[in-house]
């Protein structure tokens, strides 16, 4: 994670993960992570798992759409 203002996440999986994806998808993760535990009422794990799935969802989505011819 290129921007030290944010903490690790809980799980070393996921913060292997996140070392490991560009930056759009990291900042995706974090903003989902921070509104599901801060406005979701969700605790830090919870939120970060909520927001990893999701972020995955969302990587697959972006990648095929570059994908597609036009």
């Amino acid at each position: 994670m290129g921007d030290s203002t944010y903490q690790p996440p809980l799980s070393p999986q996921i913060a292997q993960w996140l070392a490991e994806i560009d930056d759009d998808a990291n900042e995706f993760f974090q903003e989902r992570a921070a509104a599901r535990e801060h406005m979701g009422g969700f605790n830090r794990e919870q939120a970060e798992n909520l927001a990893w799935a999701e972020t995955q969802r969302y990587v697959e989505r972006r990648d095929a759409r570059k994908s597609r011819p036009r």
